[in-house]
């Protein structure tokens, strides 16, 4: 197969779909999208699938907020369905870190958001457990929930090929090729694809297909994380909760199971070291740290354990960059877990630097058309 397009998008994750649907609406360039399995195959298929509006860090809760609102008329916005399902979520901070949070809680609470502050648990699935010690804040979200990530790729790549874009699964990029210190186009698996530009959005293997070019990736790191889960256990907590004190996150699946994980017992990987191992002794320690907070967990009698990947950047920020060391290569990866949470918003962002428009958000480190 040797063939030509405007753009080509590697990766079928949440973002890649997104930024496809983003490009396909103006119908003026031909764009195709390149993965090396099935669509929503990876990490996006087997999340939890939860979007918020709130965010510690206030840049990364615009784009939560924005892509929020557009999942909410997300049938209006694409013509399909995400499946939108709420739960709530609770957020356990410390005392000392309420204060630098208030503006950004304050700010959504005047946007009309349902967002709130308390002393104790709001919720009778965490008032029964040991949280009522006055030393902690609890931040209460109850319009928060989770969509069908899947249906929400699917429902993308659908409505992009009814914009005449193309599709190909199980088709592995092997290579960015460049000629004259631009982009030519993608080496893949069945032929080159001839391009002038290449959205680069596949998370965790992003990586490996930019060693051999000429920029500044250090930021950008590959990393395994797993997290258990408890089989048929959202009876017994049916609500999202984040405990930023003792470090760790449990949320109810949609097929009824509880999946708990860690913050921040991310392992960085290397190429070609993308294994499915469990690590045990992590797992043990996630399940000891929940026994601690929640007695009914010796009630549970099936638990599993899944191990996934992600791309990853230092402060967690996330990429969105052109480089003017090689025109046409745009880079749109790195938010590990927040990539659902952002995904409508980071396509918007991919689909107005692809057109050469100013970008609307900045931050620590401003998503822009500069060198890297």
């Amino acid at each position: 197969m040797n063939t030509k397009a405007d753009i080509v998008v590697i990766g079928g994750g949440i973002s890649g779909c997104a930024i496809l649907y983003e490009l396909s609406r103006s119908r003026t360039k031909s764009v195709v999208l390149v993965d090396a399995g099935q669509i929503a195959g990876a990490t996006t298929g087997e999340s939890g699938g939860y979007i918020r509006k709130f965010n510690t860090d206030p840049y990364l809760g615009k784009l939560a907020a924005e892509s929020f609102d557009y999942y909410q008329r997300f049938s209006q916005e694409v013509g399909g369905s995400c499946e939108f399902r709420r739960t709530g979520l609770v957020s356990r901070v410390s005392l000392e870190m309420l204060p630098k949070l208030m503006p950004q809680i304050e700010a959504l609470q005047a946007s009309g958001h349902g967002i709130s502050v308390s002393d104790a648990p709001p919720t009778n699935n965490l008032r029964q457990q040991p949280y009522n010690k006055g030393d902690s804040a609890f931040i209460y979200e109850p319009t928060l929930g989770n969509i069908n990530t899947k249906l929400a790729c699917h429902s993308w790549v659908q409505a992009a090929c009814n914009n005449g874009a193309a599709v190909l699964e199980n088709t592995k990029v092997e290579k960015i090729i460049t000629a004259n210190n631009r982009i030519y186009g993608v080496q893949t698996s069945a032929g080159i694809i001839e391009c002038e530009t290449v959205i680069l959005s596949a998370g965790a293997w992003s990586k490996d297909l930019l060693v051999d070019l000429p920029i500044d990736t250090n930021k950008i790191t590959a990393r395994s994380f797993q997290y258990n889960i408890y089989k048929d256990a959202a009876k017994y907590l049916d609500i999202a909760f984040m405990d930023n004190i003792a470090g760790f996150y449990i949320a109810p699946f949609r097929d009824g199971s509880l999946f708990l994980g860690s913050l921040g017992e991310d392992q960085t990987v290397v190429k070609s070291h993308y294994n499915h191992e469990i690590n045990n002794k992590l797992s043990n320690q996630l399940h000891n740290l929940l026994q601690n907070h929640f007695p009914w967990v010796t009630m549970v009698e099936s638990i599993s354990v899944r191990r996934s990947y992600d791309a990853f950047t230092d402060d967690g920020y996330g990429v969105v960059k052109s480089f003017q060391e090689i025109p046409g290569l745009v880079i749109a990866t790195g938010w590990s877990s927040g990539g659902i949470k952002s995904a409508p918003a980071v396509a918007k962002e991919v689909t107005r630097l692809v057109s050469g428009q100013t970008l609307l958000h900045g931050g620590k480190h401003a998503i822009a058309n500069t060198p890297s």
